[in-house]
């Protein structure tokens, strides 16, 4: 599928930091009398470990980046649990890749970092179908960055947040800036050495998002080749969208070992929006498990979903197994909401 989604996904405008996660009416976690309860589970194999979107707004990548790095290990038949970054698509790189139209064609470049935009899962793959490389997760290897701050999203944000306003923003103002003091910050809040010449050339760019990809991406040379893969999308033209359509599809595509992204309104269901009334919140995760579990004489349907809010909010929400019905009436069925990546045109289960 080659079409741009109609709607941009932005990560959710009031961010969800790693140590309050307040809960969000479309993810419904599973309830523990239904933990351990009997019931058909199948689950995407050759998944990579989650990763956070650390404080700023590439939930769409992260997403995009799990979808894609799965495939590869698929195809290759590889562990993808313990991941060469030199060997791994960068993550940043991808999300740049999947940016905002709008913000592109403003700047026009898509050399950014995402910080003050988002974009799309659709984007980002239409984008890196027709690469033939893309920078190494090497260059800035974004889990180790993740884990020097302990996946607390607040902490990240902060760093970049420090970066912008103490020397970025005020080098824009006054028109000078500390270089040392600016070397000294990398080093110590992303543990970058950046030579001066490099700051100095990076502190001219327009807008801080290409400051960004400046100092973390720009030069650097190591680079992963990219495979052919095709992308599909629910709901096409002639697809079912009732809750059984939906669920269907998603059944379908787990048991054939393939992950899906899902797009969804985090706060309001999306039958409460007016006529062209845009979700305010919308969010995207990665689909990997479906469970029907039964108690009390009850059966329900579950989804694992890995979230870009990190692993601490796997572990408090029931590792990821969230219920299926409850999250349907948040669904963007304004455009295509849920996408994956298949092998070959035949693959994409349409």
């Amino acid at each position: 599928m080659r079409t741009l989604l109609a709607i941009v996904l932005l990560v959710i405008s009031t961010p969800l930091f790693a140590e309050s996660f307040p809960p969000v009416p479309a993810l419904k976690p599973m309830p523990p009398a239904y933990l351990n309860a009997p019931g058909q589970v199948v689950e995407v194999q050759s998944m990579p470990e989650g990763i956070t979107q650390g404080g700023l707004p590439i939930c769409f990548g992260v997403t995009a980046w799990h979808l894609y790095q799965q495939h590869v290990c698929k195809q290759a038949h590889s562990d993808c649990k313990h991941l060469d970054p030199k060997l791994t698509a960068s993550p940043l790189a991808l999300s740049a890749m999947g940016i905002s139209s709008v913000f592109t064609s403003k700047y026009k470049t898509s050399k950014v970092i995402p910080y003050s935009t988002g974009g799309s899962v659709d984007s980002a793959l239409f984008s890196l179908s027709g690469m033939d490389n893309i920078h190494a997760d090497a260059c800035y290897p974004w889990t180790k960055f993740a884990q020097k701050y302990h996946e607390d999203d607040r902490a990240m944000w902060k760093a970049f947040e420090n970066l912008r306003i103490r020397h970025y923003d005020k080098f824009k103002a006054e028109g000078k800036a500390c270089i040392d003091c600016l070397q000294d910050t990398l080093r110590r809040d992303f543990d970058l050495d950046v030579g001066k010449e490099k700051i100095e050339a990076a502190l001219n760019e327009e807008v801080f998002e290409k400051f960004l990809y400046d100092i973390f991406l720009k030069d650097c040379k190591t680079k992963v080749e990219v495979g052919e893969f095709y992308e599909g999308g629910w709901p096409g033209p002639a697809d079912d969208i009732s809750y059984a359509g939906f669920i269907g599809k998603l059944k379908k595509l787990i048991s054939a070992n393939t992950p899906v992204s899902a797009s969804f309104c985090a706060d309001r269901k999306t039958t409460s929006l007016g006529k062209g009334e845009a979700c305010q919140n919308p969010h995207i995760v990665v689909v990997f498990g479906y469970r029907q579990a039964c108690a009390k004489g009850q059966c329900k349907d579950y989804m694992r979903v890995l979230n870009s809010w990190g692993k601490g909010w796997q572990a408090a929400n029931s590792d990821g197994w969230m219920d299926a019905q409850n999250f349907y009436k948040y669904l963007d069925l304004g455009g295509v909401s849920v996408e994956w990546i298949a092998a070959s045109a035949n693959g994409t289960l349409r």
